[in-house]
């Protein structure tokens, strides 16, 4: 068991190598794009180019969550796609076509280097960067985000559903084992929070931050979320929901237009963050319950 916890790996990352379906099963051409992590690590995932014959609006990097690859995940982005984005999904080491084997060390280097190549395509093409991340993928982006001089290219940052700490969310996922639950404090205690992004979730201002969390999500609790709403320097923003899943917020209609106008505030002519919020809850035709901006 010490083993285990120590690797982490086994309790953060659940890699699944096939690919389960491809973009093109649901109608969108795409790209397969191979390129290196900053170790040299050969990493694998797709760029989604704009399908709706409009000008492209920007460039969406997708940082996904810790289960199977980019061939489940892409659902949560792939309208966007449909709705004129450049839309870039990778897969972190031993995800996917990603060779290696997931570790917290190794994935933020992927991270970092799939933000330089979508900076990179995103100055290229003279579009805004928007980095959108789900769960550990949101938490890496935070990290990464917050160290990263690519960071300056990025015009909006939105993250659904990530924990606060690897120490604590170790902690809390080892309390509801009954095996490991009398041990849940000393055990939580192997694993590092040195990458962990409450410690860089103040850096990513000025660029502006929407965090978004539900209270009914049992795999990160929203307290996660809370946490680094505390810690962001403004402009940041906080969506509370209700009656939701862990990261299905983009797969409801009112999510989709609430991301949608988000982003397109984004990418337009900068505003100030709570603008913005306002614009995605009008669209929306809903406010989620418990949205703060600061």
């Amino acid at each position: 068991m010490l083993s285990f916890l120590s690797g982490c790996s086994s309790l953060f990352y659940w890699p699944e190598s096939k690919w389960v379906r491809t973009p093109d099963d649901v109608g969108l051409t795409f790209q397969t794009l191979d390129f290196e992590s900053t170790d040299g690590t050969p990493l694998s995932g797709w760029w989604l180019p704009a399908q709706n014959g409009e000008p492209a609006l920007g460039v969406v990097l997708h940082l996904h969550g810790n289960a199977e690859n980019i061939s489940t995940h892409f659902g949560n982005v792939y309208w966007l796609a449909e709705q004129g984005w450049h839309v870039m999904e990778f897969d972190y080491r031993g995800f996917g076509h990603s060779q290696g084997s997931p570790d917290i060390i190794g994935v933020h280097r992927d991270a970092r280097a799939a933000l330089a190549l979508a900076a990179q395509r995103a100055e290229a093409l003279g579009l805004p960067l928007i980095v959108f991340g789900q769960s550990i993928g949101g938490a890496t982006a935070i990290t990464v985000l917050g160290r990263a001089p690519e960071a300056q290219y990025v015009r909006g940052v939105l993250i659904d559903s990530a924990f606060s700490s690897y120490r604590d969310i170790a902690r809390e996922k080892l309390g509801d084992i009954w095996l490991t639950w009398p041990f849940q404090y000393p055990l939580s205690w192997l694993f590092s929070d040195d990458l962990s992004p409450i410690r860089y979730v103040d850096r990513i201002s000025p660029t502006p931050l929407v965090l978004v969390a539900s209270r009914d999500d049992t795999v990160v609790p929203a307290h996660h979320s809370e946490r680094l709403f505390e810690k962001a320097h403004s402009p940041v923003a906080l969506w509370l929901l209700d009656d939701h899943r862990h990261i299905v917020f983009p797969s409801t209609l009112v999510g989709r237009r609430k991301i949608s106008a988000l982003f397109q505030c984004w990418a337009a002519t900068p505003q100030p963050q709570g603008e913005c919020i306002q614009q995605a809850d009008q669209e929306s035709g809903t406010r989620v319950l418990g949205s703060e901006v600061r």
